[in-house]
């Protein structure tokens, strides 16, 4: 699951932040999409590779401050069932993507940057297919020269 779901995960988040920051901010502004699309992931627990059409949803927003600074509010949803491909096992599986953004707009500031992200993804197998949870954290901050001063990357994946 890691190599697959982080690259998943950082293209997503790749995505909503070239969205992100070719779109001037503006205090209210909403997206609100609902789609389907093919999801492909490994299994961690039974080393085989899981896929299927989930349902999904990306909501955006962005709120303003007192003191001048805009906040990108960004969640990615998906769900449904997806089947593993050498042993047939059903899996009704949900993961959750909300990035928060904070960037705070000022001469002083002058580019610098505070993200952070994390996703969570479970797996429920049914029938006797063990169930998983993956947890992905990251957090990143960078100096007014674009420099990052912290990088944080965390992961945990529990198969029952």
């Amino acid at each position: 699951m890691k190599h697959s779901v982080i690259r998943l995960t950082l293209a997503v988040a790749v995505a909503a932040l070239l969205v992100l920051s070719a779109t001037p901010a503006q205090a209210g502004k909403i997206l609100n999409e609902r789609f389907q699309d093919l999801l492909i992931v490994d299994n961690p627990c039974t080393g085989e590779t899981m896929s299927g059409i989930v349902n999904g949803q990306i909501l955006y927003f962005e709120t303003a401050d007192n003191a001048g600074g805009v906040h990108l509010h960004f969640q990615y949803r998906a769900w449904g069932t997806v089947v593993g491909e050498s042993s047939g096992d059903t899996y009704k599986i949900r993961w959750d993507v909300p990035f928060v953004l904070p960037n705070r707009i000022n001469e002083n500031a002058g580019g610098a940057f505070n993200g952070a992200f994390s996703f969570d993804f479970d797996a429920v197998g049914l029938g006797s297919a063990p169930d998983f949870h993956g947890t992905y954290r990251v957090q990143v901050t960078q100096n007014a020269n674009g420099v990052p001063v912290m990088e944080r990357e965390i992961l945990s994946e529990t198969c029952k």
